[in-house]
C-alpha cells in the first residue's frame, strides 16, 4: 500500500574530513517514494502531434523492466512509482494526478470537452484504473464525464509491455451518440508507440468527433513521432575509394523501388552473410575497397557504382526480394561498364562470411545489358544504375531504379540480428580461420595475424567471455575491431583515457572505418547530444568511452534505451589492468563496470560479453581482472607465448646528472644510430612541474634549439590556460605528432597507454615509473612497425639503504611512511618522488580505516533506519578519487550497491546503499580475502567480537583496509622495488631484458612449473601435490591455469598431466569447481593419467609412482575411479610390487591373480 512517509525531507550535514576534502549529505529517500512534492509540475514536459492529433505529457517514464532505480533521476523514479501506483487504481494517487492535470488543463478551450480514457487490456483493469480519475477530473474541470463511452468488449494483451500490435478497435466499443460533435479529451496511463491512440482517435473522429486530444501521463524515453517517407523511395550514401586523398563527393543515391513487395523474412544464413557482409560494406563512408578492386580496376566511379550495387543486392536479399532460389539477376549499365567486377568482388566476400557460418552461399546468375531497350520478365530483379539523372523504365519484373542524389539517408545503415556464435569453444577449422584472414587482408590490409589475435577472436567470436594478453604494440585493438564487424549493434570501448580514445577513432578512421566515435568532457555537449542521436539512429559500430561515463545517469539512461533498439553484442575493457587496485593504472572509476553495464545493455536475457585486453598484467593484476569482470573461467584467458619485444633495445644511465645524460643520448647516441634522419621518439616524465617535469625537460630542449611539444593530463602551473583549453591544447599535440609535424613529445603517461604511431625509434625515461609494468607499457610506444628502436630509462638514487628500508615490504606501510618523513622526503631523486606518489595513495593503515568509517558514521543512522537507501553527496575540492576510493571498499562489505556521479558546478554523487547483516558483511569480506590472499601466510578474517551493528561494520572496515595494507600496497612497493633493482644491477641490454621478461611471465607457480618443463624433479612435484591436497580451491584453479599455458609449449610433459589429473580429482568435491573449464569426470581424469603414464619411466621410477597412486588415493573416495585408475596403471606397467602394494583394490582378483 502507499505510505505517505516513505519520503525523508531533505537532511543537510557539512562537515570535513580531512585537508581539503569537504562533503555535503544533501538528500536521502527510498525506493517506493510516491511523494507528489517532490516532482513540479508546471507545464506539461511535452506538448507535440502524432497523425494530426494533439497531444500531451506530463514527463518521460522509465518502465522498470529495462531502467534500473540507479541508473534514473530521482524525479523519474518518483514519477514512475506514481505511474505504478495510479496502474494500480490507488484512489490517493488518482485524486493527486487529477488535480495536477485540472491545474494544467484549465485555459483548455474546446468545443463541448469529454474527459474519456483508452481502455485497459481487461474490463477489470480499465474500472480499477480510470473510473475513479475519470469522475474526479471531469468534476473538477467541470467537464464531460466520458469514462462508459469507451469500453472493453474483449480482453486482450497487455499493450505496453509486449507492445500490442492487433487493431484495438476489435477489442472495444464506442459510443458513437455520446461522442457525436464533442472534443475527445483521450487519457491514457503511458503513450508507448501511439498506435492505440491514433487508431482510436482516427475512428472517433470517423464516428462524428469534433476532435480529439491526447492526454498522458508519461511518454516512453523511446517515444517519437513518425516522419513520413515516400513510398518505395529510399536515399542511400555508400562508396569505395583508393586512398585518402581522393577528394570525389557525391555518394548519396536514390532507390525507386517497382512491382517489389517487401516480404517478412526470418534470419536464416542466407540473410545472415548478407547482414554481415553490409557491416563491412558500410564500416566507413566512404570505405577503402577491397584487394579485388585495387587489382582490377582504379577507377573512381567504378568504385562508387560497385558500392551502390551492393547495397542494393543486399537491400533485396534482406527483405525477401532475392531468395536463395531466385537469384536472376539483370543489371543496365547506364554510364560505365563495371557490374562484372562488382559482382564478383560481393560474392568473394559472401563466399567468406558464409563459411564462418559453415555455409555455401549460392551464386549470382547475373546477366548486364547497356540498352534499356531488352525485355526482362524473366528475372528475379532488375536493377538500373548509373549516376546520371533519368526516368525509371517501365518493366513487368521487380524493378530497383539508382542515381545520384542530393538527399539525407533513410535505409538503414546497418541491420540487426542476434550474436551469432561462428565458434565453438577450442574449434579449431581452418577454413573459417581463412574466412578470418581474408577479413584481415581485405579490410585491415595486413597479410597475417600476429601472435596470438587469432585465438582472442575466435573466443570472442564464440560468444565467450575474454581476456586477451598481448605484448604492448601486438595489436590488441584488431581483436575487437575485426570482430566487430562480424557482430550485429554496436560494440562499446571503455578507454582508461582521451587521448587513447582520439587515437582508437583516429586509426580506425584511416582504415576506412568511421562508423565509430568518441564522447569524452572535452565535447562540447551539442556534439555530444549530435554523437548519441547518431548512434541512436544506428549510424556508428563502436562507440569509445570513459569508464567515469557509465557513473553518469544521462549516459545510462542512452545506453539501456540504445540496447532496446539494437544488440550489444560485446564490450571491450582495453588496458584492462585498470580495472584491479593491484596494478599501477587502478581507476575507481572501473568500480562494479562488468556487472553494471551488462545489465545496462541486456537485451532479451542476452547479457554481453566482456572482452578485456592489456598489454602488461602480472599475475597478481590478471587475477583481479578475472575477479573484478565476474570472467569465471580460465580458459576465458589467451597469454602470449612471450612478451617480448624483439626490436626494442633498452638502456639504463644510473647517473647524478640527468640533463647532462639527455643531451647525450639527444645530441650523440641518437645521432649515431640513425644518423641526421628525423625520428619520432617521445621523453616521458612521472611529474609536469618541478626540476624534472615535462615543463623543465622542455626548457633544456629549447636551450638546444630541439623542436617539440609537450603534453600533460595536468594543466603546468605556469600555463594560462584554462582545463578545457589546455585538453584542446592536448588535442592539436596529438594529432601533430601522429601526423610527423612534430617529431618528438614530451609527455607524462596521460599521453595514451596504447597510442599507436608506428615509427617511434625511441622512448626516454627522464624519471622513475611506478613498477616494471608502467616502464614496459610505456617503452613499448617505441617500435611497433617491427623496425628496431631504443628504450632509455635515467635513473638517480641518492641512498640506497633508505630506498632498501622504505621499500622493505617485511614492514608496514606506516613504518614506510614515518620513515620516508624522517629520512627521505627532502632526498631529491627518482625512488623518493615515486614514494612520495606511493604514500599520496596508501596514506597509513590507520588513517585510511578512519575515513570510510567516518562517512560511515555520517550514514549510519539513516541506513540503519530505512535498510535500502539512496544518498547524494556533494564534494567540494579535489577529492573524487579519495571519495571514490571510500565508497570502494564499502562496496567490498557490500554496503555500496552501486552510485552514480553528476559533473556541475560540483561533483554530486548518488550513492545506493543496503543495511546488511553482519554475517553477510562478513561472508562478503571472507569472499574477498579468499579470493586474492593466494599467498603462502594466507589471512585470516575473524569475525566480529561485537554485538551491535554499527560496530561489527567499524571492525570489518578495519579488518578489510589491514588486508590491503598487508598485500596490495605491499605488492606495490615490491613492484617499485622490482624496476629500482632492475635499474640497479641490470648490466647491458641481455640482462634488463631478462628481468623485464622474468617479471611478467612468473607467475605464483611458475618457477615450480618452469623447473618440471625443464625435468622431472619429484621434490618439486610432490610439493605441488601437496598445494593441490591442502590448499583452497581458488590457488589450484590459478595453478590449472599456468599448466595450461606450460602445456601449450610442452605437450607430453608427464609432470603437467599428472597434476591435472590430481587436480580434477580434488575438484570433484568442490562446490566451487568450474565445470566448463575443469572437467571432473572420470574420462576426462584416465585421459590425463594416460599422458602421465605414455610419457613417465615407471620402470626407473617404480617407487615413486608408488608414492604418487598413495597421494592420489587420499583425494578421491569414488570406488570406480579408484579401480578405473588401478586397472590403467597395471595394464601400462605390469608392475608386481604395484598390484601387491595396492591388491586391496583389486576386488575381483583378476588382476591380483595374473601377476602375483
Amino acid at each position: 500500500m502507499y505510505n505517505k512517509n516513505t519520503t525523508l525531507n531533505i537532511i543537510l550535514y557539512y562537515y570535513a574530513i580531512w585537508g581539503d576534502f569537504v562533503f555535503k549529505i544533501e538528500q536521502c529517500y527510498f525506493d517506493n517514494s510516491t511523494n507528489l512534492n517532490n516532482i513540479v509540475f508546471d507545464n506539461f514536459e511535452y506538448s507535440s502531434a502524432i497523425d494530426n492529433f494533439k497531444f500531451f505529457a506530463l514527463k518521460t517514464y522509465f518502465p522498470r523492466n529495462k531502467f534500473r532505480d540507479e541508473d534514473i533521476e530521482f524525479e523519474d523514479r518518483v514519477f514512475r512509482n506514481i505511474v505504478y501506483e495510479f496502474k494500480k487504481g490507488n484512489k490517493e494517487i488518482s485524486e493527486k494526478m487529477a488535480s495536477v492535470f485540472v491545474k494544467l488543463l484549465k485555459n483548455v478551450n474546446v468545443k463541448k470537452p469529454v474527459i474519456c480514457a483508452i481502455p485497459a487490456s481487461n474490463f477489470v483493469d480499465t474500472e480499477k484504473r480510470f473510473k475513479y480519475f475519470t469522475k474526479t477530473l471531469s468534476k473538477k474541470l467541470n467537464f464531460e464525464n466520458g469514462f462508459s463511452y469507451i469500453q472493453n468488449k474483449k480482453n486482450r494483451r497487455n499493450k505496453h509491455f509486449e507492445k500490442f500490435q492487433g487493431n484495438i478497435i476489435e477489442y472495444i466499443s464506442i459510443n458513437k451518440k455520446k461522442i457525436k460533435g464533442k472534443t475527445i479529451l483521450l487519457f491514457d496511463d503511458i503513450i508507448t508507440t501511439g498506435n492505440s491512440f491514433i487508431t482510436i482517435a482516427n475512428k472517433l473522429v470517423e464516428f462524428g468527433a469534433e476532435n480529439v486530444i491526447g492526454v498522458f501521463l508519461g511518454k516512453t524515453y523511446d517515444f517519437q513521432t513518425k516522419k513520413k517517407i515516400q513510398k518505395n523511395t529510399y536515399y542511400d550514401k555508400a562508396a569505395y575509394i583508393f586512398d585518402e586523398s581522393m577528394k570525389i563527393t557525391g555518394f548519396s543515391y536514390e532507390i525507386k523501388t517497382f512491382n517489389i513487395s517487401k516480404n517478412k523474412v526470418v534470419d536464416n544464413n542466407f540473410i545472415l552473410t548478407a547482414k554481415i557482409v553490409n557491416n563491412i560494406i558500410m564500416r566507413g563512408i566512404p570505405t577503402f575497397a577491397s584487394k579485388y578492386l585495387f587489382e582490377n580496376t582504379k577507377d573512381n566511379y567504378k568504385a562508387i557504382l560497385s558500392a551502390w550495387l551492393h547495397r542494393v543486392i543486399i537491400f533485396s536479399i534482406v527483405n525477401g526480394i532475392l531468395t536463395e532460389e531466385n537469384l536472376n539477376i539483370a543489371i543496365i549499365e547506364r554510364d560505365i561498364s563495371f557490374s562484372h567486377i562488382a559482382i564478383k568482388d560481393l560474392y568473394l566476400y559472401m563466399e567468406n562470411i558464409s563459411k564462418l557460418l559453415e555455409y555455401t552461399f549460392p551464386k549470382f546468375n547475373v546477366k548486364i545489358f547497356n540498352n534499356p531497350e531488352n525485355k526482362f520478365n524473366n528475372f528475379d530483379l532488375v536493377i538500373d544504375i548509373g549516376f546520371k539523372k533519368r526516368q525509371p523504365l517501365t518493366i513487368g519484373a521487380p524493378y530497383i531504379f539508382i542515381q545520384q542524389t542530393e538527399m539525407d539517408n533513410t535505409l538503414p545503415r546497418f541491420y540487426n540480428f542476434k550474436p551469432i556464435k561462428f565458434f565453438k569453444a577450442n574449434e579449431s577449422n581452418k577454413e573459417k580461420e581463412n574466412a578470418l584472414k581474408f577479413i584481415l587482408q581485405n579490410v585491415f590490409f595486413k597479410e597475417e595475424f600476429r601472435e596470438g589475435q587469432l585465438k582472442i577472436i575466435k573466443r570472442i567470436l564464440s560468444l565467450n567471455d575474454t581476456i586477451g594478453l598481448l605484448p604492448t604494440g601486438g595489436g590488441k585493438s584488431l581483436c575487437y575491431q575485426l570482430s566487430g564487424l562480424l557482430q550485429p549493434g554496436i560494440i562499446i570501448v571503455i578507454d582508461p583515457i582521451k587521448s587513447l580514445m582520439v587515437d582508437q577513432v583516429d586509426n580506425l578512421e584511416k582504415l576506412g572505418i568511421n562508423s565509430c566515435a568518441y564522447l569524452n568532457s572535452d565535447l562540447e555537449r551539442s556534439k555530444r547530444d549530435k554523437i548519441l542521436k547518431k548512434l541512436e539512429d544506428g549510424n556508428y559500430k563502436f562507440l569509445f568511452i570513459a569508464p567515469e561515463r557509465l557513473q553518469i545517469k544521462d549516459f545510462r539512461k542512452s545506453l539501456s534505451a540504445l540496447s532496446e533498439k539494437t544488440t550489444i553484442p560485446f564490450i571491450v575493457i582495453d588496458e584492462a589492468h585498470c580495472v584491479s587496485e593491484w596494478g599501477h593504472d587502478f581507476r575507481p572509476s572501473y568500480l562494479n563496470i562488468s556487472k553494471n553495464i551488462r545489465l545496462i545493455t541486456q537485451k532479451n536475457n542476452y547479457k554481453p560479453k566482456i572482452l578485456a585486453l592489456t598489454g602488461t598484467a602480472s599475475y597478481a593484476v590478471l587475477n583481479d581482472i578475472q575477479k573484478e569482470l565476474e570472467i569465471f573461467s580460465n580458459s576465458a584467458k589467451i597469454y602470449p607465448k612471450s612478451f617480448d619485444r624483439k626490436e626494442l633495445h633498452f638502456i639504463i644511465y644510473k647517473t647524478s646528472n640527468k640533463e647532462k645524460i639527455l643531451k647525450k643520448i639527444l645530441l650523440t647516441n641518437l645521432p649515431k644510430k640513425f644518423g641526421k634522419n628525423n625520428i619520432a621518439g617521445i621523453i616521458f616524465s612521472s611529474t609536469v612541474d618541478g626540476e624534472n617535469g615535462t615543463e623543465h625537460i622542455s626548457t633544456i630542449l629549447k636551450s638546444l634549439g630541439i623542436h617539440h611539444l609537450t603534453y600533460s593530463g595536468k594543466v603546468p602551473k605556469k600555463s594560462r590556460l584554462s582545463e578545457k583549453e589546455h585538453a584542446q591544447k592536448n588535442l592539436k599535440t596529438q594529432k601533430k605528432f601522429k601526423e610527423n609535424k612534430v617529431s618528438l613529445l614530451v609527455a607524462t603517461k596521460a599521453f595514451g597507454m596504447g597510442i599507436d604511431k608506428p615509427n617511434i625509434r625511441y622512448t626516454i625515461h627522464y624519471t622513475l615509473p611506478s613498477s616494471l609494468e608502467a616502464f614496459y607499457q610505456e617503452a613499448g610506444r617505441a617500435g611497433r612497425d617491427r623496425n628496431p628502436a631504443f628504450c632509455y630509462l635515467i635513473f638517480t638514487e641518492k641512498d640506497e639503504n633508505i630506498t632498501n628500508a622504505v621499500l622493505d615490504i617485511s614492514k608496514s606501510a606506516d613504518y614506510a611512511i614515518k620513515l620516508y618523513n624522517e629520512q627521505m622526503k627532502d632526498i631529491k631523486d627518482d625512488v623518493t618522488t615515486q614514494v612520495f606518489f606511493h604514500k599520496s595513495s596508501f596514506v597509513g593503515e590507520n588513517e585510511e580505516s578512519e575515513k570510510v568509517i567516518n562517512f560511515l558514521e555520517k550514514v549510519f543512522p539513516t541506513l540503519q533506519k530505512y535498510k535500502n537507501v539512496y544518498i547524494t553527496v556533494s564534494l567540494e575540492g579535489r577529492s573524487k578519487i579519495i571519495f571514490e576510493k571510500i565508497l570502494h571498499r564499502l562496496s567490498i562489505l557490500g554496503v555500496v550497491k552501486d552510485y552514480t556521479v553528476k559533473y556541475d558546478t560540483q561533483i554530486t554523487f548518488e550513492i545506493k546503499m543496503e543495511l546488511l547483516s553482519e554475517n553477510n558483511v562478513y561472508k562478503n569480506l571472507f569472499n574477498y580475502v579468499t579470493r586474492y590472499s593466494l599467498g603462502e601466510n594466507e589471512f585470516k578474517v575473524q569475525k566480529s567480537p561485537y554485538s551491535d551493528l554499527k560496530s561489527s561494520y567499524k571492525f570489518y572496515i578495519k579488518t578489510l583496509v589491514k588486508f590491503i595494507y598487508s598485500e596490495i600496497e605491499k605488492q606495490r612497493r615490491r613492484a617499485l622495488f622490482a624496476l629500482i633493482e632492475m635499474a640497479r644491477h641490470a648490466k647491458g641490454e641481455n640482462e634488463i631484458k631478462k628481468y623485464i621478461l622474468n617479471y611478467f611471465e612468473e607467475t605464483t607457480f611458475s618457477r615450480e612449473l618452469w623447473k618440471l618443463y625443464k625435468e622431472l624433479d619429484f621434490e618439486t612435484l610432490f610439493k605441488l601435490l601437496t598445494v593441490i591436497q591442502t590448499k583452497k580451491v581458488e590457488k589450484i584453479k590459478n595453478l590449472y591455469g599456468n599448466i595450461l599455458r606450460f602445456l601449450e609449449s610442452a605437450p607430453d610433459n608427464p609432470s603437467f598431466y599428472l597434476l591435472t589429473a590430481f587436480i580434477r580429482t580434488r575438484l570433484i568435491y568442490s562446490q566451487d569447481r568450474e565445470e566448463e573449464m575443469i572437467a571432473t569426470d572420470v574420462e576426462s581424469i584416465k585421459k590425463d593419467w594416460e599422458n602421465f603414464l605414455r610419457n613417465f619411466n615407471f620402470k626407473k621410477y617404480e617407487n615413486e609412482l608408488i608414492f604418487i597412486f598413495e597421494r592420489f588415493l587420499e583425494i578421491t573416495h569414488q570406488r570406480t575411479l579408484k579401480n578405473e585408475i588401478f586397472y590403467l596403471i597395471f595394464e601400462k606397467t605390469n608392475s608386481k610390487k604395484f598390484v601387491e602394494k595396492f591388491q586391496f583394490i583389486d576386488e575381483t582378483r583378476y588382476f591380483s591373480k595374473r601377476i602375483l
